[in-house]
């Protein structure tokens, strides 16, 4: 594969930049995550959806980005940005 045809992207309900929420997230290694700091700190996630009822009760003060709407409307959403 050639490197220039990957695409990163993805959903997350927090804003966070995906260098910060790397570094948040404290999964992967120091010295990666310092190489891969600068290509991340552009690139945020799509909009990803909250459901209380589905989401631990403990991340709904990161629930900052969000897609409102029904279920139907949210599904619909998804769609578009795939």
């Amino acid at each position: 594969v050639n490197p220039d045809d990957l695409v990163f992207g993805g959903w997350d309900i927090s804003s966070m930049n995906l260098a910060d929420a790397m570094t948040r997230a404290k999964v992967l290694d120091i010295d990666l995550q310092k190489q891969l700091r600068p290509y991340m700190e552009s690139i945020v996630p799509l909009p990803g959806i909250y459901d209380p009822d589905f989401i631990a009760a403990n991340q709904g003060s990161r629930a900052n980005n969000v897609i409102k709407g029904t279920k139907k409307e949210q599904m619909e959403q998804i769609i578009k940005d795939i």
